[in-house]
């Protein structure tokens, strides 16, 4: 996974799907996904944020804004959409996936990424469900199916693997 051919899927931070996950339960995956977008941003890689529904699931929350936004209608983003076609035309090979929730839109969406030949990574600490099992359930079965699983960090430090980079500095400050 290289910067010239990674991008970063945000699913569903929605306000409305947000506010049924318990706090405690949202706090540090939202978190995760706002430091991978930053880093993202500051790599100038494509960021996609996708819209279950929005008219019942209400917007992308303004702490992803500026990124592109996709709406959908089925669990999956990638079904019905144009989603794998934006991918290629970034000459994407690498997909890292961060949402809400786990076993349904985040699940759903890596499967098809992986069956339209995409490498995924889901980033399991940027990730939630509103129960627990739900999610570790859902990695479990990414994992079998040949989606990889990883954290936020692990993904940040594959992005600047040298420590030599002006950006590995800016990102060891961060994430202390």
């Amino acid at each position: 996974m290289t910067r010239t051919d990674t991008a970063l899927l945000l699913v569903g931070w929605q306000d409305r799907p947000l506010r049924v996950l318990a706090e405690a339960v949202r706090r540090a995956p939202l978190e995760r996904a706002l430091l991978l977008r930053q880093v993202a941003d500051r790599l100038a890689l494509p960021v996609i944020c996708t819209e279950l529904e929005p008219r019942h699931h209400g917007r992308v929350l303004p702490s992803f804004s500026g990124a592109a936004v996709l709406d959908h209608a089925a669990f999956s983003a990638a079904a019905g959409t144009d989603l794998i076609a934006r991918l290629t035309a970034f000459h994407v090979r690498h997909v890292v996936l961060s949402g809400i929730e786990t076993h349904t839109g985040v699940a759903q969406t890596a499967l098809d990424l992986a069956d339209a030949d995409f490498d995924v990574l889901v980033v399991a600490d940027a990730c939630a469900a509103t129960k627990p099992p739900l999610h570790d359930l859902a990695l479990s079965r990414l994992q079998h199916a040949g989606v990889g699983v990883t954290s936020a960090e692990a993904t940040i430090f594959e992005w600047v693997p040298e420590v030599r980079d002006p950006v590995h500095a800016e990102l060891s400050r961060t994430m202390r």
